[in-house]
C-alpha cells in the first residue's frame, strides 16, 4: 500500500513540477515582454518629451513673429490688427498659425512690402509651416513603435529655431 502511494504521489510531483516549469517559463518570458515594452514607452516618452520641448520653443518664436508681424500690419492698417489681437485672445494658437494667411488673403501687394517686411512675413510663413510640420508628423507607426519620420520632423523643428528672425 506504501509503495502504491509512494508512486502515486512520485507521479502528481512530476506532473505538478512539469506545471511549474511551464509557469516558470512563461513568467520569463512575461517580464522579458515587459522589459522591453517599458523600454519601447521610455523612448516613447523621451521622444514626446522632446517634440514638446521644441513646440513650446517654436510657439514662443513664432509669438515674437507674429507679433511683428503685427506691428507691420499696424502701420499698415490699424483695425486689422485690432481684430487679429481680438480673434487671438479667442482663438489660441491654431488661430495664431493662420495669421500670416490671413494677412495675405488681404490682398496686400507683396511688391509693395519693404524688404524688411517681406522678411518678416515670409519667416512667418515658414514658422507657421514648420509647426503645422511638427504638429503633423507622427510620433508612432502603426505598429506602435516610434516612426522612422519622428526625428526627421524634430530635426526639421530643431533647425527651424536655429533660423533669425
Amino acid at each position: 500500500v506504501l509503495a502504491v502511494g509512494g508512486m502515486v504521489l512520485a507521479a502528481q510531483a512530476k506532473k505538478k513540477l512539469a506545471a511549474a516549469k511551464t509557469n516558470h517559463a512563461e513568467a520569463k518570458k512575461a517580464a522579458s515582454e515587459m522589459r522591453a515594452a517599458k523600454s519601447l514607452v521610455r523612448g516613447i516618452d523621451k521622444a514626446a518629451s522632446q517634440v514638446h520641448a521644441v513646440l513650446l520653443q517654436l510657439d514662443e518664436r513664432m509669438d515674437t513673429i507674429l507679433d511683428d508681424l503685427d506691428r507691420m500690419v499696424q502701420r499698415r492698417d490699424g483695425m486689422l490688427s485690432r481684430l487679429l489681437r481680438f480673434l487671438e485672445r479667442r482663438g489660441g494658437m491654431m488661430l495664431r498659425l493662420s495669421r500670416p494667411l490671413r494677412f495675405l488673403e488681404r490682398r496686400v501687394d507683396y511688391g509693395t512690402l519693404a524688404d524688411d517686411e517681406k522678411r518678416k512675413v515670409h519667416l512667418a510663413v515658414v514658422f507657421a509651416q514648420g509647426l503645422k510640420g511638427l504638429l503633423e508628423a507622427p510620433l508612432l507607426s502603426e505598429d506602435g513603435a516610434l516612426a522612422p519620420t519622428h526625428p526627421k520632423a524634430l530635426a526639421k523643428g530643431r533647425k527651424l529655431l536655429k533660423t533669425r528672425a
